[in-house]
Protein backbone atom coordinates (compact mmCIF):
# COMPACT_ATOMS: atom_id res chain seq x y z
CA UNK A 1 0.00 0.00 0.00
CA UNK A 2 1.19 3.32 -0.84
CA UNK A 3 0.68 6.51 1.36
CA UNK A 4 1.60 9.78 -0.09
CA UNK A 5 1.99 12.22 2.58
CA UNK A 6 0.50 15.63 1.58
CA UNK A 7 2.03 18.82 2.53
CA UNK A 8 -0.70 21.29 3.04
CA UNK A 9 0.43 24.95 3.11
CA UNK A 10 -1.01 27.93 4.88
CA UNK A 11 -4.63 29.41 3.23
CA UNK A 12 -3.02 31.89 1.47
CA UNK A 13 -0.07 30.19 -0.56
CA UNK A 14 -0.83 30.06 -4.22
CA UNK A 15 -3.94 27.66 -5.16
CA UNK A 16 -3.37 24.48 -6.64
CA UNK A 17 -3.02 23.98 -10.18
CA UNK A 18 -6.44 23.52 -12.70
CA UNK A 19 -4.91 20.17 -13.34
CA UNK A 20 -5.16 19.08 -9.18
CA UNK A 21 -6.13 16.22 -8.70
CA UNK A 22 -7.45 17.14 -5.10
CA UNK A 23 -8.59 20.43 -3.47
CA UNK A 24 -9.50 21.21 0.45
CA UNK A 25 -10.18 24.78 1.69
CA UNK A 26 -13.13 24.51 4.49
CA UNK A 27 -16.23 26.17 2.49
CA UNK A 28 -15.01 24.84 -0.78
CA UNK A 29 -15.55 21.47 -2.97
CA UNK A 30 -14.03 18.22 -2.38
CA UNK A 31 -12.73 16.50 -5.49
CA UNK A 32 -11.04 12.93 -6.10
CA UNK A 33 -10.08 11.82 -9.57
CA UNK A 34 -9.51 8.00 -9.32
CA UNK A 35 -7.99 5.12 -11.52
CA UNK A 36 -9.24 1.92 -10.87
CA UNK A 37 -6.67 -0.07 -12.02
CA UNK A 38 -4.08 1.07 -9.48
CA UNK A 39 -3.89 2.16 -5.86
CA UNK A 40 -4.42 6.24 -5.88
CA UNK A 41 -2.63 8.30 -4.21
CA UNK A 42 -0.89 11.98 -4.73
CA UNK A 43 0.73 15.21 -3.54
CA UNK A 44 -0.80 18.55 -3.22
CA UNK A 45 -0.17 21.62 -1.39
CA UNK A 46 -3.45 23.60 0.73
CA UNK A 47 -4.69 24.50 3.76
CA UNK A 48 -2.07 23.95 6.59
CA UNK A 49 -2.51 20.07 7.66
CA UNK A 50 -0.52 17.17 6.38
CA UNK A 51 -3.08 14.57 4.34
CA UNK A 52 -2.28 11.06 3.43
CA UNK A 53 -5.04 9.36 1.67
CA UNK A 54 -5.88 5.72 -0.48
CA UNK A 55 -8.04 4.40 -2.13
CA UNK A 56 -7.81 0.70 -3.29
CA UNK A 57 -8.15 -0.47 -6.83
CA UNK A 58 -11.21 -2.50 -8.89
CA UNK A 59 -13.71 0.33 -7.44
CA UNK A 60 -15.74 0.95 -10.24
CA UNK A 61 -17.42 4.32 -9.24
CA UNK A 62 -16.01 6.50 -7.09
CA UNK A 63 -19.36 7.44 -5.27
CA UNK A 64 -20.95 6.41 -2.07
CA UNK A 65 -18.23 4.38 -0.50
CA UNK A 66 -17.20 3.85 2.95
CA UNK A 67 -14.99 6.08 5.01
CA UNK A 68 -12.41 5.32 7.18
CA UNK A 69 -10.65 8.32 8.81
CA UNK A 70 -8.10 7.80 10.87
CA UNK A 71 -5.37 10.10 12.82
CA UNK A 72 -1.59 9.11 13.98
CA UNK A 73 1.30 10.61 14.75
CA UNK A 74 3.95 11.58 12.70
CA UNK A 75 5.97 8.74 13.44
CA UNK A 76 3.18 5.93 13.06
CA UNK A 77 1.66 7.03 10.11
CA UNK A 78 0.72 3.09 9.24
CA UNK A 79 -3.30 3.02 11.06
CA UNK A 80 -4.80 2.63 7.49
CA UNK A 81 -2.03 0.32 6.53
CA UNK A 82 -3.07 -1.85 9.68
CA UNK A 83 -6.01 -2.06 8.44
CA UNK A 84 -5.71 -2.58 5.04
CA UNK A 85 -7.36 -5.85 4.75
CA UNK A 86 -10.96 -4.33 5.91
CA UNK A 87 -10.34 -1.28 3.16
CA UNK A 88 -10.04 -3.65 0.18
CA UNK A 89 -12.58 -5.54 1.38
CA UNK A 90 -15.14 -2.90 1.62
CA UNK A 91 -13.77 -0.50 -1.29
CA UNK A 92 -12.72 2.12 1.95
CA UNK A 93 -11.61 5.39 0.96
CA UNK A 94 -8.75 6.20 3.64
CA UNK A 95 -8.23 9.29 4.81
CA UNK A 96 -5.55 10.31 7.51
CA UNK A 97 -5.05 14.51 8.51
CA UNK A 98 -2.43 15.04 10.70
CA UNK A 99 -0.81 18.18 11.58
CA UNK A 100 -4.16 20.20 12.01
CA UNK A 101 -6.07 21.23 15.28
CA UNK A 102 -9.45 19.40 16.51
CA UNK A 103 -11.28 22.22 14.60
CA UNK A 104 -10.02 21.68 11.91
CA UNK A 105 -10.05 17.84 11.68
CA UNK A 106 -13.79 18.26 12.53
CA UNK A 107 -14.49 20.64 10.09
CA UNK A 108 -12.74 18.76 7.34
CA UNK A 109 -14.64 15.58 8.32
CA UNK A 110 -18.10 17.03 8.21
CA UNK A 111 -17.11 18.29 4.52
CA UNK A 112 -15.74 15.21 3.55
CA UNK A 113 -18.90 13.09 4.17
CA UNK A 114 -20.93 16.06 2.35
CA UNK A 115 -19.48 15.09 -1.02
CA UNK A 116 -20.95 12.36 -3.39
CA UNK A 117 -17.75 10.17 -2.65
CA UNK A 118 -19.00 9.07 0.84
CA UNK A 119 -21.73 7.10 2.42
CA UNK A 120 -22.67 9.19 5.10
CA UNK A 121 -24.34 6.11 6.68
CA UNK A 122 -20.60 3.89 6.80
CA UNK A 123 -18.33 6.39 8.45
CA UNK A 124 -15.82 5.03 10.76
CA UNK A 125 -12.63 6.00 12.62
CA UNK A 126 -9.83 4.35 13.61
CA UNK A 127 -6.63 6.02 15.57
CA UNK A 128 -3.68 4.60 17.35
CA UNK A 129 -2.09 5.27 20.96
CA UNK A 130 -2.54 9.75 21.02
CA UNK A 131 -4.04 9.47 17.73
CA UNK A 132 -6.80 6.78 19.40
CA UNK A 133 -7.48 9.25 21.96
CA UNK A 134 -7.60 12.24 19.77
CA UNK A 135 -9.55 10.29 17.20
CA UNK A 136 -11.87 9.12 20.08
CA UNK A 137 -12.83 12.59 21.17
CA UNK A 138 -13.71 13.63 17.54
CA UNK A 139 -15.54 10.42 17.00
CA UNK A 140 -17.11 11.56 20.05
CA UNK A 141 -17.91 14.82 19.45
CA UNK A 142 -19.47 13.80 15.82
CA UNK A 143 -21.40 10.65 17.13
CA UNK A 144 -24.82 11.92 15.44
CA UNK A 145 -22.41 11.00 11.77
CA UNK A 146 -19.74 8.14 13.26
CA UNK A 147 -21.16 4.59 12.56
CA UNK A 148 -17.93 3.22 14.48
CA UNK A 149 -14.87 3.74 16.14
CA UNK A 150 -11.63 1.62 16.48
CA UNK A 151 -9.36 2.04 18.54
CA UNK A 152 -5.84 0.63 18.57
CA UNK A 153 -4.09 0.79 22.04
CA UNK A 154 -5.15 4.69 23.14
CA UNK A 155 -3.25 6.35 25.19
CA UNK A 156 -6.41 7.60 27.14
CA UNK A 157 -10.12 7.20 27.24
CA UNK A 158 -13.22 7.85 28.63
CA UNK A 159 -17.54 7.90 28.86
CA UNK A 160 -19.41 10.43 28.71
CA UNK A 161 -22.93 11.52 28.52
CA UNK A 162 -23.94 10.50 24.43
CA UNK A 163 -26.49 12.25 22.02
CA UNK A 164 -30.19 10.93 22.00
CA UNK A 165 -29.29 10.58 18.03
CA UNK A 166 -25.65 8.90 18.80
CA UNK A 167 -25.36 6.02 15.99
CA UNK A 168 -21.54 5.49 17.64
CA UNK A 169 -20.31 1.64 18.57
CA UNK A 170 -17.09 1.57 19.75
CA UNK A 171 -13.91 -1.36 19.57
CA UNK A 172 -10.73 -1.47 21.41
CA UNK A 173 -8.12 -3.20 20.56
CA UNK A 174 -5.59 -3.35 23.38
CA UNK A 175 -2.36 -4.81 25.23
CA UNK A 176 -3.72 -7.37 27.75
CA UNK A 177 -1.89 -5.79 30.49
CA UNK A 178 -4.50 -2.68 30.30
CA UNK A 179 -7.42 -3.87 30.64
CA UNK A 180 -7.95 -2.86 33.89
CA UNK A 181 -7.32 0.63 32.35
CA UNK A 182 -10.44 0.77 29.82
CA UNK A 183 -12.76 -2.26 31.22
CA UNK A 184 -14.38 0.46 33.67
CA UNK A 185 -15.09 3.27 30.78
CA UNK A 186 -16.38 0.23 28.31
CA UNK A 187 -19.27 -1.39 31.06
CA UNK A 188 -19.91 2.24 31.71
CA UNK A 189 -20.62 2.92 27.70
CA UNK A 190 -22.84 -0.21 27.63
CA UNK A 191 -24.73 0.91 30.24
CA UNK A 192 -25.64 4.08 28.72
CA UNK A 193 -26.73 2.41 24.99
CA UNK A 194 -23.42 3.23 23.32
CA UNK A 195 -22.40 -0.64 22.02
CA UNK A 196 -18.90 -1.40 23.05
CA UNK A 197 -16.75 -3.78 23.08
CA UNK A 198 -12.71 -5.10 23.89
CA UNK A 199 -10.42 -6.94 22.27
CA UNK A 200 -7.26 -7.70 24.59
CA UNK A 201 -4.23 -9.38 22.67
CA UNK A 202 -1.91 -11.73 24.22
CA UNK A 203 2.14 -11.30 23.52
CA UNK A 204 1.90 -7.93 21.90
CA UNK A 205 3.88 -4.83 23.23
CA UNK A 206 2.19 -0.92 22.13
CA UNK A 207 3.60 -1.22 18.68
CA UNK A 208 2.33 -4.60 18.21
CA UNK A 209 -1.16 -3.88 18.33
CA UNK A 210 -0.55 -1.56 15.71
CA UNK A 211 1.72 -3.75 13.46
CA UNK A 212 1.34 -7.72 14.02
CA UNK A 213 -2.57 -8.18 14.57
CA UNK A 214 -4.26 -10.91 12.92
CA UNK A 215 -6.91 -10.85 10.16
CA UNK A 216 -9.23 -12.03 12.57
CA UNK A 217 -9.23 -9.52 15.51
CA UNK A 218 -9.33 -6.83 12.53
CA UNK A 219 -12.33 -8.57 11.38
CA UNK A 220 -13.83 -9.38 14.51
CA UNK A 221 -13.34 -5.50 15.22
CA UNK A 222 -14.74 -4.06 12.09
CA UNK A 223 -17.61 -6.60 11.66
CA UNK A 224 -18.84 -5.63 15.51
CA UNK A 225 -18.35 -1.79 14.89
CA UNK A 226 -20.53 -1.71 11.16
CA UNK A 227 -23.38 -3.46 12.61
CA UNK A 228 -24.22 0.27 14.36
CA UNK A 229 -25.62 1.15 17.67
Amino acid sequence: MLLIILSLGCADEEEPDEGSNFTLEIGKPIEFKYDPTVENSFEDTYYGMDLAFYIPPGIEELKNRPLLFTLSTRRNRSVSGSLLPIIQKHGMIAVSPMNGNSAQFEAFFEALIETEYIDSSETYMSGFSNGGRDIYQLAWSQQDKVKGVILLDPSDFFSGEPLENSKLSICIVCQDDRIGQYEPDITSLNELGIKSKMIAVEGLDHFGILSSLTIKEKTDCFEFVSEGN
